[in-house]
């Protein structure tokens, strides 16, 4: 979502987080490259949902603009915490699209315990529009367990089974995963088969039969806790499927109430832009 200021007291207001990453689109109506480029800066806010956007209207908001030194639009400026991270001129789509994709993968860089140094939580790298799940209840979509900001479940609809395909908006490396159960502890997912970079969705045939990338039988004491991969063979993933094939308790609904993705992007280079994670890694399976 993008949020329009009307003012200067309205952007100071709706920059106030200093946790939070602006992406700020400075604009005039009478620009025309500003027309062009604006439907782009508002695709951008739902493949890369980590930042927040923000367009400043440089006739409406004149201290502001003059408090970034935009002196030409369309000009783009990137804060966190009062501080300017970096500033774009022009309406270049590549460039624009590469800084917003190195901030959103910092901003959704979440620490978490029992990793390696240098992962990071990189659910947010997940584009949910290109992203499905088969046979989830429509009360209980797969967007509860990857938003932190929602609190709710994933379920089954008609049997126990749930195949989710995750399409990456970058490619990942991915070191572990984490499950947490929902409230029925005997919904809870046990046989896991996970499948990297599988060109087309796989069916609940394909699910069953095909050779997986790596498939675990999960204890429910596992849940919870990071669940280490086999990191070789899910580098360079652009996406992940996961086959839940059965629950804890054999019931006819299967349940979570989060899934994490740990790991890194392909494209960072410098990893301390990230929260770094402490902790020792787990024995792979």
């Amino acid at each position: 979502m993008v949020y329009s200021c009307t003012s200067d007291a309205d952007f100071a207001a709706k920059t106030n987080d200093k946790a939070k990453i602006y992406a700020i689109d400075f604009f005039a109506e009478w620009c025309g490259p500003c027309k062009v480029i604006g439907p782009f800066f508002s695709d951008l806010s739902k493949r890369y949902p980590s930042l927040e956007y923000l367009k400043v209207d440089i006739e409406k908001c004149e201290q502001t603009a003059m408090k970034f030194g935009v002196r030409a639009v369309p000009t783009f400026a990137f804060i966190k915490g009062g501080q300017t991270l970096a500033t774009i001129k022009g309406g270049n789509k590549e460039v624009l699209e590469a800084k917003v994709k190195e901030l959103a993968n910092q901003a959704g860089a979440k620490p978490i315990e029992g990793v390696p140094e240098g992962m990071a939580d990189i659910t947010a790298s997940i584009d949910k529009s290109r992203s499905e799940c088969l046979n989830e209840d429509d009360d209980f979509t797969w967007q509860n367990i990857i938003d932190e900001n929602i609190q709710g479940e994933l379920k089954s609809d008609c049997d126990e089974q749930l195949i989710l395909r995750a399409e990456f908006n970058q490619p990942v490396k991915i070191h572990s995963i984490l499950i947490s159960p929902g409230a029925d502890a005997e919904q809870a997912p046990k046989t896991l088969r996970l499948f990297a970079n599988e060109t087309n969705p796989l069916s609940f045939d394909d699910a069953e039969t095909r050779p997986a990338t790596q498939e675990f039988e999960l204890e429910f004491s596992e849940l919870a806790k990071p669940i280490v991969l086999r990191f070789v063979k899910f580098q360079n993933v652009n996406n992940l499927t996961l086959f839940f094939k059965d629950n804890q308790g054999d019931k006819e609904v299967t349940s979570l109430s989060k899934l994490q993705l740990i790991g890194m992007p392909m494209s960072a280079t410098n990893m301390s832009d990230f929260k770094r994670v402490a902790g020792e890694a787990g024995e792979a399976h």
